[in-house]
């Protein structure tokens, strides 16, 4: 590889883990919505149901979560993999303990 797409590997592999941090963000300020809700925003969210996309094809909801949140955490397990295989490549030492 040439320098440059090199540095656009390096600088991909820190704008996936920049994404990841938002996500991780906007995840905890999801929570506390969540946490806070009253009973009539459960109400709405019930009366959504048949409106919204998170919601479709009943019969399959909770396979399409669990499917959807294991390939998830694999996304994130395969970054990490390629983040330490790049930081190995560097010759940096590892200073964990």
């Amino acid at each position: 590889m040439e320098t440059k797409e090199i540095n656009k590997l390096l600088d991909d592999i820190q704008d996936a883990k920049t994404e990841i941090q938002k996500l991780g963000r906007t995840v905890f300020k999801l929570s506390s919505l969540v946490a806070e809700l009253r009973e009539s925003d459960k109400m709405a969210i019930r009366s959504s149901l048949d409106q919204h996309p998170l919601f479709e094809n009943e019969q399959v909801i909770f396979t399409k979560i669990d499917e959807f949140y294991k390939a998830s955490v694999g996304y994130i397990e395969l970054l990490r993999d390629i983040n330490m295989q790049v930081v190995n490549l560097s010759g940096k030492p590892n200073l964990k303990i």
